[in-house]
């Protein structure tokens, strides 16, 4: 029987806990999260590692990015996610968009005609 969970981001709709897998009230959960770390420091990752990929693959706004990761202000987000990063949000979506342009221009054919 699917058992319906809540975490700090928000509820998990349909009792669905990891990558569409349903959770059993007789099995218990995945251990995931490094015996060394607090759930505090371990939500915040997931959290970060779910921002960057937002801000990597979505126009989105910063905000709604926050918000949708489960931070209460902008503010908290930024500082958070620059204590992990080393970069602001938008520094971070600028500097992945950069990425992924010199990666698109190295994959063309016509790259590989060109001598310097």
């Amino acid at each position: 029987m699917a058992v319906p969970l809540n975490n700090a981001m928000g509820p998990i709709s349909g009792g669905v806990a990891i990558e569409g897998q349903p959770v059993r009230s007789d099995e218990p959960l995945p251990q995931i999260k490094s015996s060394t770390e607090t759930s505090h420091q371990y939500l915040m990752q997931l959290r970060i590692c779910k921002a960057q990929k937002l801000l990597e693959e979505s126009e989105s706004p910063v905000i709604d990015i926050a918000a949708e990761c489960g931070f209460q202000t902008q503010q908290h987000f930024a500082r958070i996610f620059r204590r992990h990063t080393m970069r602001t949000p938008t520094e971070y979506r600028r500097h992945s968009q950069r990425l992924a342009l010199v990666s698109s221009y190295q994959d063309s054919p016509y790259m590989s005609e060109i001598t310097i």
